[in-house]
C-alpha cells in the first residue's frame, strides 16, 4: 500500500510483519516471517526496514507493549540521526517496550500518548 501524507498505518495482528519499502511513493508491505523475540508483527522488523532511509525522512515512536521488542532497532535509528520518541510510563498501559528503549538510550524524547502525534507532525514540518 503506498504511503500517503497524513495517514497512519497500523500492522495487523497475526502472521505477518509490517515493513516500509523505499520507492516513489514509499509503501507499506506485509511480509510473512517467523516471530521476532516472540512478536509478530515485530517493532524490530519495522524499525530495521527504516534503517537505510535518510535520517531526515524518519521519525520513529515506540508505544506501550510488553518486553523489549523494538528497543535495539530504535537505538540503531537514533544512532543514525533519526528522531525517536517513547511513550511515557504514566500513559502507557504496559511500559515494557518504551522503558526498554529508554534504558538503552534509544529514546530522544519521552511524551504522553496524547502528545506523540502532535510532536511527530512538528518534526515532519519542512
Amino acid at each position: 500500500m503506498p504511503i500517503a501524507q497524513g495517514m497512519v498505518y497500523i500492522a495487523p495482528g497475526g502472521d505477518r510483519h509490517l515493513t516500509v519499502a523505499p520507492g516513489r511513493p514509499p509503501s507499506c508491505r506485509l511480509i510473512a516471517a517467523p516471530p521476532v523475540n516472540g512478536h509478530r508483527p515485530s517493532a524490530d522488523i519495522l524499525f530495521r526496514s527504516l534503517a537505510a532511509w535518510p535520517p531526515d525522512k524518519v521519525v520513529a515512536a515506540i508505544l506501550t507493549g510488553m518486553g523489549d521488542d523494538g528497543a535495539e532497532s530504535l537505538l540503531q535509528l537514533r544512532c543514525r540521526g533519526m528522531r525517536t520518541i517513547g511513550q511515557d510510563a504514566a500513559s502507557a498501559l504496559v511500559y515494557g517496550m518504551p522503558r526498554a528503549a529508554a534504558e538503552r538510550g534509544a529514546v530522544e524524547e519521552v511524551l504522553p500518548l496524547a502528545g506523540i502525534g502532535r510532536r511527530i507532525l512538528e518534526l515532519c514540518q519542512c
